[in-house]
């Protein structure tokens, strides 16, 4: 793609982000502001050939009036507008997002973030709401190709979607998304954006060379947080009390939650990430298990569609609880369409899994590799 206006770090501009001609995000700020919403969306700079469905204004100071708090420091509002004072991972914000304007298709909704932010808060919700409203998809799913057949794997969190397109990229497969794709209203192509991969340290263990995927100093932190989690194995084991022993256990929870690197997808394919874009040719449902078995099986599309649709309701909740947030901040305005997006998703899997073959694939969790690897090899050749 090529590049949309270049500016420098601190002059202000405008920097277009295009997915797939079925959104554009328009960010207006500096080089440093557009950086910002490309950690989210990856490199999909690009010129829009249609008004941005979306636009993001960075700006200094966030001016506002006399503010209500609607929770503790997640929400606010004044008299005129709703403001998100949380970020995902918990760190402060202030963005104004009125939620009842997305139901006016007549100009972009508008995201005005304080500068300081990590990332824009609710920004892939909202352009995933965008494809829905396109005609096109959303799904919580990777996709991949290989040896010419176009593969979505989709599934609950922790289901093994990832594990999976790993393990296929190793064999030589063609990326094209981890974490949503994008699949067109009648399910002929898939499309996805290159977010950064969430690697374990359990998937590193499993693979020739990880190096080659992250650096020493990331290996490093990961061997160090993986003994200090035996460590606090072995404290628990001990006699503790029960406040002690409480303790232990939250920080035990919050390490193995950091034992990851997240891995940008151009490392894992030498560079080439292709047009991310394949045809939709099988549909596969990641599950984990408690046996320490793997093992696929031929299973109906139509109940997996209504399975994703609870999922895909799942994922959006923390919109919903914004928008939620917003009715009781000013009774009477609302979003109709995402309201009624549960409803629609649900039709539209309906229609686009009939007919597709569809798979079940099991596995233990941590996954071994190697088995989803086997386990795979009937209905795509490979790998062995």
């Amino acid at each position: 793609m090529s590049p949309s206006p270049v500016h420098d770090g601190t002059t202000l501009g405008q920097t277009d982000f295009d997915l797939h001609g079925m959104v554009g995000v328009r960010v207006l700020g500096t080089a440093d502001d557009a950086a910002v919403v490309r950690r989210q969306l990856g490199p999909m700079d690009g010129p829009l050939d249609h008004t941005p469905e979306i636009l993001v204004r960075f700006v200094d100071t966030l001016a506002t009036g006399p503010l209500t708090l609607v929770g503790k420091d997640e929400y606010a509002h004044d008299d005129h507008g709703f403001f998100l004072l949380r970020a995902k991972g918990k760190s402060r914000v202030r963005v104004r997002i009125d939620l009842d304007r997305l139901d006016d298709r007549s100009r972009p909704f508008e995201v005005t973030v304080e500068r300081g932010a990590p990332a824009v808060p609710l920004l892939i919700a909202l352009v995933n709401l965008f494809v829905l409203a396109s005609g096109s998809l959303a799904l919580h799913a990777c996709a991949f190709e290989y040896q010419g057949v176009g593969v979505v794997v989709t599934g609950w969190s922790k289901g093994g979607k990832t594990e999976t397109l790993l393990t296929m990229l190793e064999a030589g497969a063609r990326y094209v998304g981890d974490e949503w794709v994008y699949i067109d209203g009648g399910g002929a192509t898939v499309a996805g954006i290159p977010e950064p991969i969430r690697v374990w340290d359990w998937y590193l263990d499993q693979i020739p060379e990880p190096g080659r995927l992250t650096p020493r100093a990331d290996r490093t932190r990961l061997r160090l947080l993986a003994a200090a989690n035996e460590m606090g194995d072995l404290v628990q084991g001990g006699r503790l009390g029960k406040r002690a022993a409480r303790l232990a256990r939250r920080a035990d929870h919050l390490i193995r939650g950091q034992r990851h690197v997240d891995v940008d997808p151009a490392i894992l394919t030498g560079g080439d990430l292709g047009s991310l874009r394949t045809t939709f040719d099988l549909l596969v449902l990641a599950e984990s298990s408690p046996s320490p078995l793997t093992s696929m099986s031929r299973i109906d599309p139509h109940p997996v569609a209504a399975a994703m649709a609870a999922s895909l309701a799942y994922e959006r909740r923390p919109l919903a609880d914004a928008h939620d947030a917003f009715r009781y901040s000013f009774p009477g305005r609302r979003s109709r369409f995402l309201e009624s997006a549960g409803s629609l998703e649900e039709e539209r899997l309906g229609k686009i899994f009939d007919g597709k073959p569809t798979w079940r694939l099991r596995h233990p969790y941590p996954a071994v590799l190697e088995d989803i690897g086997r386990a795979l090899s009937p209905i795509l050749g490979g790998p062995r």
